[in-house]
């Protein structure tokens, strides 16, 4: 028997209780657990020092809540306490604890050098990255071996919702992960959903006619980007690859043509490492 689809919700259909994910009611949901990880995910890019009152105002948690929690995870080594400033930086079991999982996607290792090829021919960046609740998350990253494109720092985030590769992430996650990515959107920003989510089906529908998503200038004002979403299995998250430079440099026309042709093939090899690691990239993506 067919397993039923989860419908995807229309502009004039709420996200209410009876069909958004909420993984807090999930039976097997540890809520002590969560809330600690979301402590460990509140620190942004930039962020060096934050206070129990930074913390429970990002975690939306009480503070008698979040003194306990950090507490707990200062003393794991998740957390370092600065005890002239009064503040909490993150310790360095969170830096083993992220070096050891970009280590073990060998994946990263397989596509840098195909990505490193596609950057130089395009005079683009060119990334890899992963859906992170609404944002995109850079797992590798390369620029032109001439310098002309400077590099972006491997954890940056970008918009998952106007920029390529977040439109393609979108569009290759299942129906159920991307529920949850549109109430926690929606959530935030309820004036402006209708708009939003008009833009992410039309980022879905181009991905699945044209096998990518695009953004000229709609991110960032003098940035072109296209990007490919895919599935690469083994119990792997959902990524994307983008290809993305100055409009003045990267034009429509380029990336609509010699990259995307390029940017497919890599996308088509990546869904099957072994494929890549048997030397059939030359055969299948360059000729």
């Amino acid at each position: 028997m067919a397993r039923k689809r989860t419908p995807i919700p229309s502009n004039d259909i709420p996200l209410t209780d009876s069909n958004k994910v909420d993984r807090n009611t999930e039976r097997h949901f540890v809520t002590a657990l969560g809330r600690g990880l979301k402590v460990l995910a509140c620190f942004r890019h930039g962020d060096i020092l934050l206070s129990n009152n930074d913390i429970s105002e990002r975690c939306n948690l009480p503070r008698s809540t979040v003194s306990r929690l950090t507490y707990t995870l200062m003393r794991l080594g998740y957390l370092y306490y600065v005890e002239s400033k009064g503040k909490y930086r993150l310790g360095a079991a969170v830096i083993t604890l992220g070096t050891t999982m970009l280590s073990s996607l060998t994946i990263r290792s397989i596509a840098k050098p195909y990505m490193q090829e596609l950057s130089d021919m395009s005079k683009a960046s060119v990334g890899l990255g992963i859906a992170d609740h609404r944002s995109a998350l850079y797992l590798e990253y390369c620029t032109p071996a001439d310098g002309s494109v400077l590099p972006t720092r491997l954890g940056t985030r970008i918009s998952i919702i106007n920029s390529a590769m977040g439109r393609a992430l979108l569009a290759a996650s299942s129906e159920r992960d991307r529920e949850a990515i549109f109430y926690d959107i929606r959530r935030r920003d309820e004036i402006e959903w209708p708009e939003i989510y008009d833009g992410i089906k039309k980022a879905i529908h181009e991905h699945e006619t044209t096998g990518c998503c695009t953004s000229f200038q709609d991110w960032q004002q003098d940035v072109n980007a296209i990007a490919a979403g895919f599935n690469p299995g083994e119990g792997l998250p959902v990524m994307s690859i983008n290809v993305a430079g100055p409009a003045k440099m990267v034009g429509r026309e380029l990336l609509l043509g010699e990259v995307k042709k390029k940017l497919l093939g890599i996308v088509q090899l990546l869904k099957n490492s072994q494929t890549i690691e048997g030397g059939n990239y030359d055969r299948k993506v360059r000729h």
